[in-house]
């Protein structure tokens, strides 16, 4: 669930695929996995391990996810609108002043 929800965010985003590494921290006999991922060049790992290594990839592309939401959206602070313009989309900020280049669009609230 949220390594596929992590695969998606990063071909949305344009960044390399995550890359898991998962290592058994236990015994042959009593396998204890803890997981980490490669994300646009950051490494998140885990603080968890688990019986099974699905479980420990899962619960550090969890934890990646939430790490690159908060990143986002602190990123994003003031962002008010977003535009489209042949096909790329552009994040206005409070005053819905945008400069591109030359170009300089306003968007008046009525």
């Amino acid at each position: 669930m949220y390594k596929n929800r992590l695969q998606e965010f990063t071909q949305k985003s344009a960044i390399p695929l995550p890359e898991y590494r998962t290592f058994n921290e236990g015994e042959a006999h009593a396998p204890r996995f803890r997981s980490t991922v490669l994300v646009d060049g950051v490494v998140y790992t885990s603080p968890h391990s688990f019986f099974h290594r699905r479980a420990s990839e899962q619960d550090v592309a969890k934890i990646a996810l939430e790490i690159l939401s908060k990143k986002i959206e602190s990123e994003n602070e003031g962002v008010s609108f977003i535009l489209k313009v042949r096909g790329i989309f552009y994040l206005l900020n409070k005053d819905f002043t945008f400069h591109a280049s030359t170009l300089i669009i306003k968007c008046l609230m009525l």
